[in-house]
Parts: structure tokens; C-alpha cells; sequence
């Protein structure tokens, strides 16, 4: 059996020391999602720059096990600009947490091309959110949002609800950590120049993240406030 893969498109979204000077590189490629590589030598290589991440990759590989043997890489421009680069940072984190090993993902690939090409400091939220959602989405975490979880009645715009992380959205009898029907009904049609619905996406997505990290911490949301504070 040939355990080759020529040319395949991916972003690196993590890279760690192996020995005295290989890396182990997770990449997120085009049409096998998550892939783990051993790059020998590439702590000597004369273009370091290859190895950053944000920048799309051509890349080929051989090997039959889990850890794949890298055998050549090309690398393009890097698309991130220095402001955008903590938001960029937590992207990539997310994917090496929740992308699954070997599944393709074609469509979630093309939204996180898209996510790097279309940052701003304008679209920042917006960008951050969608993709949030699209990943929970891919990773069967995402609840359904348009909907009461227990009735499953659709959300009612003069109505008000709290928010289960792994459940939904639920009708509220109460004043405590609601939020209201109208807002997320704007949330699904992605009006995000709403200040509402930017604090409402905000605060439900970093919900479903933190329940699904089990009492992880994201480096990049540590080393963000760490610099934020300093």
C-alpha cells in the first residue's frame, strides 16, 4: 500500500521540539484534516520561516502510522498582521483541541482560509464568532441555538432565555443570566454591527468552549491577558 500524500494545502497550527533538531508539526490540511508530521532536521533548515503558522503550505508526506513522516513542504506568504496575530493564535488553538485526527474537512478548512484572508480589526468579533460557531458545529458540540431546548418551540423575539452550555437555550421564569429572544434571532441572521448580539455571541460561545475543555486552559487566552495586563 503507497502511504503517500503529494502537495496537500494546510496551515500549521502547532509545532513542538523533537530530539536535538526535528520538530513534530500538527497541521490542518485540505482533505485530512488534523495530520501530525515528524520534520527531521527542520530546527537546522536554512528557512525557519517556513515553519511559522497562518501562511498556506504545500506539503508531503509518507507513513502508515498516526505520526506521519514529513518529505518536503513549500510555504507562502504569512497573512496575518501583527495586531491580529492573539485572535489568529486562539483559532489555531481551538483546532489542535477540537479537530479530530484523519477527518476530513473540506468546508471547515475553507472557513479557517477564509478567517485569515478577511481579518480585520473591524471584523475581528464577527470573524471570531463565526468560526467558533462552525467548529462546535464540526465537532458535534455546537446545541441547537434556533430553538428552546425542552419545548423546542423556535426562540420568540418578545421572550427571554438562559443558556446550557450543553443543552441550549431554555424559556427563563426568572431574571438571573437571561438573555432575550430578540437578540438571538439577530445572533442566527448575523447581525453583528448589534452591540447586543456581539456580547450575546461572545459570552454563549465562550460557554460552550469552556464546557467542552474540561477544566483546560487556553495558553493563548492566558498569554493575551498576561500581555493585556502587563
Amino acid at each position: 500500500m503507497d502511504n503517500r500524500v503529494i502537495d496537500q494545502q494546510a496551515y500549521l497550527i502547532h509545532r513542538k521540539d523533537y530530539r536535538n533538531n526535528s520538530l513534530i508539526l500538527e497541521l490542518f490540511t485540505q482533505d485530512f484534516g488534523r495530520v501530525s508530521l515528524l520534520a527531521r532536521g527542520a530546527k537546522n533548515s536554512k528557512t525557519p520561516a517556513k515553519f511559522q503558522p497562518f501562511q498556506l503550505l504545500q506539503v508531503s508526506w509518507v507513513g502508515a502510522t498516526e505520526l506521519k513522516t514529513l518529505t518536503s513542504l513549500d510555504a507562502g506568504r504569512q497573512i496575518i498582521e501583527h495586531q491580529l496575530y492573539f485572535a489568529a493564535l486562539y483559532v489555531s488553538e481551538l483546532l489542535l483541541l477540537f479537530l479530530p485526527k484523519g477527518e476530513n474537512s473540506e468546508l471547515l478548512f475553507k472557513s479557517y482560509q477564509q478567517f485569515l484572508l478577511q481579518l480585520t480589526e473591524q471584523t475581528i468579533q464577527s470573524q471570531l464568532r463565526t468560526f467558533e460557531t462552525k467548529l462546535m458545529l464540526f465537532s458535534g458540540l455546537m446545541p441547537d441555538i434556533s430553538c428552546d431546548a425542552i419545548s423546542y418551540e423556535p426562540i420568540q423575539a418578545n421572550k427571554f432565555y438562559q443558556f446550557y452550555p450543553d443543552s441550549g437555550f431554555v424559556k427563563s421564569n426568572n431574571n438571573e443570566n437571561i438573555f432575550s429572544g430578540e437578540a438571538i434571532l439577530k445572533w442566527l441572521e448575523q447581525d453583528f454591527d448589534n452591540n447586543a448580539v456581539k456580547n450575546l455571541a461572545r459570552v454563549i460561545m465562550r460557554s460552550i468552549i469552556d464546557f467542552n475543555l474540561n477544566g483546560k486552559r487556553l495558553k493563548s487566552r492566558d498569554i493575551y491577558q498576561q500581555l493585556k495586563n502587563s
